[in-house]
């Protein structure tokens, strides 16, 4: 913030301004506004309110200003390290993910299969079940056969015994 008696003054404060910009990579200006403010701005610790009829202590604020806005940005830039070492390890989190996924893709198949023959063995116990109880159903009718034909066979041999 700055006040000025004249527009000269404005006019080679704008010039300073964009100056600093063009020396100072870490610097980006986007817009300089003007208005009047009514009321009191309190600054942060170690920075003053830039007012000055005299260039050298303006610049003398100034350089304050970006001192503190050259910290600023270091501190920026050391979260963007660590920002830049978390998404190299999200990325080869990602990777593995990916990974692990087409093995899980590849089990699922072999699951696949394997459920496939287990139906088919399903089917064919069934069929065995099938056979089973037809050959039970046989057995059953042979030995009803046989078991008649026993009571027959001795009732020939008794009626036999008393003819003889």
């Amino acid at each position: 913030m700055a006040n000025f008696d004249s527009e000269r003054k404005k006019r080679l404060f704008k010039e300073l301004i964009k100056e600093l910009e063009e020396v100072d990579k870490l610097i980006k200006i986007n817009k300089i506004e003007e208005r009047e403010l009514k009321t009191f701005v309190e600054f942060p610790e170690g920075i003053n309110r830039i007012s000055a009829d005299d260039l050298i202590e303006l610049n003398k604020k100034l350089d304050e200003g970006v001192k503190y806005i050259k910290l600023i940005f270091n501190e920026l830039e050391g979260n963007t390290k660590i920002l830049n070492t978390h998404t190299e390890i999200l990325n080869k989190q990602m990777e593995i993910l990916k990974y692990q996924n087409k093995l899980l893709e590849k089990l699922d198949k072999k699951l696949e299969m394997h459920t496939k023959i287990l139906e088919k063995m399903d089917k064919n116990l069934d069929n065995l079940e099938k056979g089973q109880n037809e050959v039970i159903k046989v057995l059953n009718e042979i030995k009803e056969i046989l078991k008649n034909n026993y009571k027959e066979l001795r009732w020939r041999l008794w009626t036999q015994r008393f003819l003889f």
